[in-house]
């Protein structure tokens, strides 16, 4: 891939509009699977952006602050999504 983009003849290139149209002519059959594919990747991107924002809130609203809460509702909560996965994994009979 680091060699393509090095590639003079390619660097500039663009494509064109009757080039892209194609492309989307291709993909038509598979719009439905490509609109999962999307959603699963934010979904997916937003679950590994979420996990350290919930441990900054951990450390600083819990333990450096000394609130005792906020770790037992963070404990919990992981606790609780944690036997969700393991559900969801049991039941796709441990294809995660």
């Amino acid at each position: 891939m680091r060699t393509f983009l090095q590639d003079q003849s390619v660097k500039g290139h663009r494509l064109t509009r009757d080039t892209l149209r194609r492309i989307l002519w291709f993909a038509t059959p598979y719009r439905g699977k490509l609109a999962v594919f999307l959603v699963v990747v934010a979904a997916s991107a937003a679950a590994g952006a979420t996990t350290p924002l919930l441990f900054r809130r951990l450390v600083d609203d819990g333990i450096v602050a000394g609130n005792r809460g906020v770790v037992i509702v963070m404990a919990l909560a992981e606790d609780r999504g944690y036997d969700h996965w393991t559900r969801v994994r049991r039941s796709l009979g441990g294809m995660t």
